[in-house]
């Protein structure tokens, strides 16, 4: 069933045109690594048993999170620009509230009951991911931001996070900004797209190591 799921996601995303047919397309020439970035005090200490690639739902509640839903799609490449199959992907981020899915969050934001706040995926044979989540949104310091974390079969794991392109806060985030090289730091940034009742980005992510 999750399968299906994931897979008729996929299709629509690609009928969409924001992630094509998943070319390699530039990240393929890039030859550097996707920036690594703080794991921040969030990361979750505990797991809910409901840990898909569908944020946006609880199993067992008939809810849907609340938020502007977002589908995140992409690639995993080395720095040859070859497909890494089998890469475990991790994301965690705040609901639609801005309030993270943690005892440590002490906000007063309210914690949504339909909001997973974390899920983990493999990339397919093509390098393929997907997750469906609501757009992040921002909280006092920090811009809108997902965190990742990438664990290939062999060589070093990757923690980073993506941002997104239409937040005003981009500018005043200090691990955004941290990036002192424009390319780096650009590589981090998505544009979104607006399809129907939904958006939709592309996230290549590009890792530390050779085949």
């Amino acid at each position: 069933m999750q399968r299906r799921r994931m897979l008729g996601l996929a299709a629509s995303v690609a009928g969409a045109g924001v992630l094509g047919p998943f070319a390699p397309i530039a990240v393929a020439a890039q030859k550097f690594s996707t920036p690594s970035q703080h794991r921040g005090p969030f990361y979750p200490r505990k797991f809910l048993l409901d840990k898909d690639f569908d944020l946006t739902m609880v199993a067992g509640r008939e809810g849907v999170a609340f938020g502007d839903i977002l589908t995140v799609a992409g690639q995993v490449l080395n720095v040859d620009g070859q497909a890494l199959a089998g890469v475990t992907i991790e994301i965690w981020q705040v609901n639609g509230y801005g309030r993270y899915h943690h005892e440590g969050d002490s906000s007063d934001k309210p914690i949504d009951p339909n909001f997973q706040g974390y899920g983990v995926v493999s990339t397919d044979a093509e390098c393929h991911y997907i997750f469906r989540t609501v757009k992040p949104v921002a909280y006092p310091g920090r811009a809108p931001h997902i965190h990742f974390a990438l664990t290939p079969k062999s060589g070093r794991p990757l923690v980073t996070q993506m941002y997104l392109a239409d937040a005003k806060e981009n500018r005043d985030d200090f691990l955004l900004n941290g990036i002192r090289d424009k390319a780096y730091r650009e590589s981090l940034i998505v544009e979104l797209e607006k399809s129907a009742s939904q958006w939709q980005g592309r996230f290549d992510i590009v890792l530390p190591v050779t085949n």
